[in-house]
């Protein structure tokens, strides 16, 4: 934006400011300027003007030394806020990872003991069935129905 001269009335006088600003802005400022001498003038038995100036830059300066001090403290607590939020966050993650190792442990351990119960089924049937055929053969023989010499053959 181009170098511009508003006109601005402050304290009953007026100015004529060059800015490549918004002119909206500046004159916004000047009638803060304004209500801040009228508020000091008001309130105090001066007229002159200067000394009215003086303490309404004072009050300025207070409001801004104020707000600056908050808007530090803001920014402290957001940050310790952020770095809380952070460390929360890497612990999550961290046991998130830790969840999925167990996970993979535990999957690990259950597929090794399915194995493991897998082969021993197998071998309980087999053992099972190796008794029946023993059990039937026993049975058998009890009914006479196979000779001492046939099952020696066995």
């Amino acid at each position: 934006m181009s170098e511009q001269t508003i006109r601005v009335e402050i304290y009953n006088n007026t100015y004529s400011i060059r800015s490549d600003g918004d002119n909206e802005y500046i004159q916004d400022l000047a009638e803060y300027v304004d209500s801040k001498m009228r508020e000091i003038s008001s309130g105090t038995m001066t007229v002159d003007s200067l000394k009215v100036a003086i303490l309404a830059a004072l009050h300025i300066a207070d409001e801004y030394y104020q707000l600056k001090s908050s808007q530090a403290q803001s920014d402290a607590q957001l940050a310790a806020r952020s770095n809380e939020c952070t460390e929360m966050l890497d612990r999550l993650l961290k046991n998130r990872e830790m969840a999925r190792l167990c996970l993979r442990q535990n999957n690990d351990l259950f597929i090794g003991l399915a194995s493991v119960l897998e082969s021993q089924l197998a071998n309980d049937i087999d053992c099972v069935s190796r008794h029946g055929t023993l059990l039937q053969l026993s049975q058998h023989m009890n009914d006479g129905r196979l000779t001492p010499a046939v099952s020696a053959g066995l």
